[in-house]
């Protein structure tokens, strides 16, 4: 195993040319120095490695599930080779990014923020929807003992999203992890929360009226505070750590070495949380609130031509490494919605990945390719697409191009019928779950989204068989 990561690192240029390495659910990314000495061919015939790509000015090596256990086995065989596991902020690395585009840097900054995050959102949102099931079925009242710790511990991941969030940042940007918590839990402190200044009544209301009605209760200097609701924001916390990256290095110059220790914290803390409650959490926020508005509005002009766009759209963004991208916005809608008509319009993809890797090997019924199709659609089946995408889909063009028609189907019905979810789940079977109401239970949310996943199936499995010739499986 370590002779294969290795040639791995030997084929990605080298030690001295891996700047920085994360990964997401399926991915290794990986920023390097210099892409042209990157040899992707040879990536490619390593047998544990679906498919290398690069996209948005980094390597991503496409893994599969395992991801995690391959990178902490990489990560040890790169710290025998006297390689430090965390990234060093030298002259090479900030050349390295500022080589980047600036929407490769957001997308890299968000995959690495989010990487992290991934399996506990889903974990919290699939407990979401195994108690929404349990209160539809009868099993748990509202009231319950059981059903209020267990929405707690559900719940507790999005209401506490910006310390989350926060911990996470730190990592990227440097920033001592208790003082990236302290700013994180200053954005939820309940005394600054809407719901605790609602008593008083407000100086004034900007955008009253509107999902992103801002109250202004009093003023910091003479400058009117707005104090939106940061828990379950994402924005906010981002900028403030941002914000503490620069802050914390220029105290820590200027300070005397004798008392770093506290007065740079104290400095830095100030700064950042003054700067953040008067200017930079209320601008992120209403950038946010904007960018989820905008897609809103499409989908409020025409629902099924959200669907349309938003549904064809999704493996591209997948292919492009560019889908946890979207995540944000989700997340921003049901934080001030309490649901989400946007994502909801892209979960059929992984049963239209499943039914066309299906109809393939029904077709071509190849021993060696069963080998690797049956674990991608089983994989697929629980929201995975990856394997599928690269290892069966992508590599037949008109494959592709069916299951982009059946996910793009599959989102007109959900648009048509304006399904929503009411939680994170990732995707897969378990994600259906996401659209029973937590209050009134099963419904249209719920049988929509069935009937929108079946149609994507049956769309798939159908096109794929049809465009799919019977061909010897050549193996990477």
């Amino acid at each position: 195993m370590q002779k294969d990561y290795k040639q791995w690192l030997s084929l990605l240029g080298g030690l001295d040319n891996i700047v920085e390495m994360t990964h997401c659910t399926t991915r290794l990314r990986i920023l390097v120095q210099s892409i042209d000495k990157v040899d992707l061919d040879g990536l490619r015939q390593e047998s544990m490695i679906i498919e290398p790509l690069i996209k948005g000015g980094q390597v991503q090596l496409v893994i599969g599930t395992h991801v995690e256990k391959v990178y902490r086995e990489l990560i040890e065989v790169m710290s025998a080779l006297q390689y430090e596991e965390k990234s060093n902020p030298s002259t090479k690395t900030s050349e390295t990014l500022s080589s980047q585009t600036l929407l490769a840097k957001v997308m890299m900054t968000i995959s690495g923020l989010f990487a992290p995050l991934i399996g506990i959102l889903t974990a919290s949102g699939l407990l979401k929807g195994m108690l929404s099931i349990s209160v539809a079925a009868g099993w748990l009242t509202h009231e319950s003992g059981l059903f209020v710790l267990v929405n707690a511990m559900s719940d507790a991941v999005f209401y506490f999203l910006p310390v989350v969030i926060s911990i996470s940042a730190s990592k990227q940007f440097k920033v001592p992890l208790g003082l990236a918590a302290v700013i994180g839990l200053s954005l939820v402190y309940p005394t600054l929360a809407p719901t605790a200044l609602e008593m008083n009544e407000p100086l004034m209301v900007l955008f009253k009226d509107t999902v992103t009605e801002l109250p202004v209760y009093f003023k910091l200097f003479g400058i009117p505070l707005i104090l939106p609701q940061y828990a379950n924001g994402i924005l906010s916390p981002i900028g403030a750590i941002w914000l503490a990256s620069k802050c914390y290095p220029f105290f820590e110059k200027h300070v005397p070495r004798l008392l770093q220790s506290f007065v740079v914290p104290l400095l830095t803390l100030v700064s950042v949380l003054f700067l953040t409650f008067m200017f930079v959490g209320p601008l992120l926020t209403l950038i946010g609130n904007s960018i989820a508005l905008g897609l809103t509005a499409l989908y409020e002009w025409h629902p099924i031509v959200a669907g349309l766009v938003l549904g064809g759209v999704w493996q591209w963004l997948v292919v492009m490494g560019l889908h946890w991208a979207l995540l944000p916005i989700g997340l921003l809608n049901l934080g001030t919605l309490g649901y989400d008509p946007l994502l909801v319009l892209m979960t059929a993809t992984w049963m239209a990945q499943s039914a066309a890797v299906a109809g393939v090997l029904l077709k071509e019924k190849s021993k060696e390719l069963n080998s690797i199709g049956i674990p991608a659609l089983l994989s697929s089946l629980f929201g995975i697409i990856e394997p599928s995408l690269y290892g069966i889909v992508l590599p037949r063009k008109k494959v592709f191009f069916v299951t982009t028609i059946a996910s793009a189907s599959a989102g007109i019905i959900l648009g048509w019928l304006k399904v929503k979810t009411y939680t994170v789940t990732g995707f897969g079977l378990f994600s259906l779950a996401a659209s029973i109401h937590p209050k009134t239970g099963i419904g249209i949310d719920f049988y929509g989204r069935v009937l929108a996943v079946l149609i994507a199936g049956v769309i798939a499995f159908t096109g794929s068989y049809f465009v799919t010739k019977k061909v010897k499986f050549e193996s990477k």
